[in-house]
């Protein structure tokens, strides 16, 4: 298992990241880079995954998840945009960052739960956020591309 380190990654810092690719058959799913860090709603705190130093993927905290999904609790955050860089893709780093991604919620946030929503037609995804011991939670919604499955991550 590689070692992997996720940091908070200012907005005056963003262009550490820009050089994420996104491959071709992810498009639907996730926005390109250049668009994720152009967000300008401050209460989307953006993230940086690293191997050494080298920023190899990137990721959001929403902290007013319940704009997008609003049955969720007053307060609920959400993880939005992960993106690990084409380049670096097929090392198993998606899974690591996701293996250490409760701890650095609970040192960053005080929150009990996080939420995120995931387009049905993203298998792999599905998958991988489950095998990290995220659950479905409730109903779907319309995202990007199609329904989406919401789903939870105790902390």
């Amino acid at each position: 298992m590689r070692h992997i380190t996720l940091a908070p990654l200012s907005r005056r810092e963003v262009g550490r990241v820009l050089h994420l690719e996104l491959p071709i058959h992810q498009n639907g799913f996730v926005a390109p880079i250049a668009e994720m860090v152009d967000e300008p709603d401050q209460k989307q705190d953006f993230h940086v995954i690293l191997t050494a130093k080298t920023p190899v993927g990137f990721f959001k905290i929403d902290r007013d998840f319940t704009r997008r999904i609003s049955r969720l609790p007053p307060g609920a955050h959400g993880f939005r945009g992960l993106l690990i860089g084409g380049q670096f893709q097929g090392q198993g780093l998606g899974s690591v960052a996701l293996a250490v991604l409760r701890d650095y919620v609970m040192q960053h946030y005080c929150i009990s739960a996080l939420w995120l929503s995931v387009d049905e037609a993203n298998a792999t995804a599905i998958k991988l956020y489950a095998a990290c011991g995220w659950q479905p939670d409730g109903l779907a919604h319309q995202g990007r591309i199609g329904a989406e499955q919401v789903m939870r991550l105790d902390l």
